[in-house]
């Protein structure tokens, strides 16, 4: 899967499920979207709170939005249509919650449970509607194409790709949804947890600590992010000012059992402005305070 596309921190995921809710068809539906908060479970931010006991916890949080279901013909206006595949462009990645039960309760849109020709059909509208934009854009991104001879421009075309970002390009994780008696019968476990993390690390995010008596914290970072950077999430005159990060790496800290023994053992590391920040890094960041003022005053 091709990740060549920009991220908002504060990311979306899309949950879509072909199926009706209570037999009627989505289009008598109101276009209703359920917006979630949820953290992120970490077994080592959970450890640093234990350990520091402070007054403020921030874990990493991801947004997942719950819109209703897709029906075949949406990219034509099926259903909720455009409304719906709308929501989906406006998100960074997709769960694709597949039924996988029978229940003569619930009816399916299709008159049958196949999980697999509903994956088929998902994969085929977002596949149209991606063929719609292209064509509607075509013309704009071919003139485009024509006076490209500016080299300058060149480092920019990635942007093209993100402001037209197609639906068929963004990552994707499948989720089944199985009947509570198969879901005892094979011993399942709950899978709420693995569902977040996946959908955190599909797109290509992490995060970094900080962490103290008054507050641990993970800071969301794309993977890469050099350690100015990093430090910028935190505030802006820390990027500005940025003169070095003293980091040390969670497994060190937790086998060492305190920064003091980390610093005396050599693991407590100055990074300079190459460093990359590493998924789990704790950081203390250092930086010239009257950076951000200097900047002001030049403007």
């Amino acid at each position: 899967m091709r990740q060549t596309y920009s991220l908002n921190l504060e990311t979306y995921l899309m949950l879509q499920a072909l199926e009706i809710i209570y037999g009627y068809e989505n289009r008598d539906l109101t276009i209703f979207v359920s917006l979630s908060r949820v953290p992120v479970p970490d077994e080592r931010f959970d450890y640093l709170c234990d350990y520091f006991k402070p007054l403020s916890k921030v874990p990493a949080f991801l947004n997942i939005v719950d819109i209703a279901g897709l029906v075949k013909g949406a990219s034509e206006g099926q259903g909720l249509g455009n409304a719906f595949l709308s929501h989906i462009s406006a998100c960074d990645a997709i769960f694709h919650l597949c039924r996988a039960f029978e229940d003569d309760d619930v009816t399916h849109v299709e008159g049958e449970v196949n999980p697999v020709r509903d994956l088929d059909i998902i994969a085929e509208e977002l596949r149209l509607k991606d063929e719609d934009t292209l064509l509607k854009n075509l013309e704009k991104l071919e003139r485009t194409v024509v006076r490209g001879n500016d080299k300058k421009q060149k480092p920019e075309y990635i942007e093209v790709l993100n402001k037209y970002l197609f639906l068929t390009s963004k990552p994707c994780i499948y989720l089944v949804n199985l009947s509570e008696k198969d879901y005892i019968k094979k011993k399942n476990k709950c899978a709420l947890d693995k569902i977040i993390v996946q959908g955190y690390k599909s797109l290509q995010l992490e995060y970094f600590f900080t962490a103290g008596a008054d507050e641990v914290k993970a800071w969301t970072i794309q993977k890469g992010t050099k350690a100015p950077q990093a430090a910028g999430r935190i505030h802006t005159d820390f990027e500005k000012g940025f003169i070095m990060a003293e980091v040390m790496k969670f497994q060190d800290f937790k086998e060492e059992g305190s920064e003091a023994a980390c610093k005396g053992a050599g693991k407590y590391r100055q990074q300079g402005r190459n460093y990359t920040v590493e998924d789990g890094d704790i950081i203390f960041f250092k930086f010239n305070a009257g950076a951000g003022l200097k900047d002001a005053k030049k403007k």
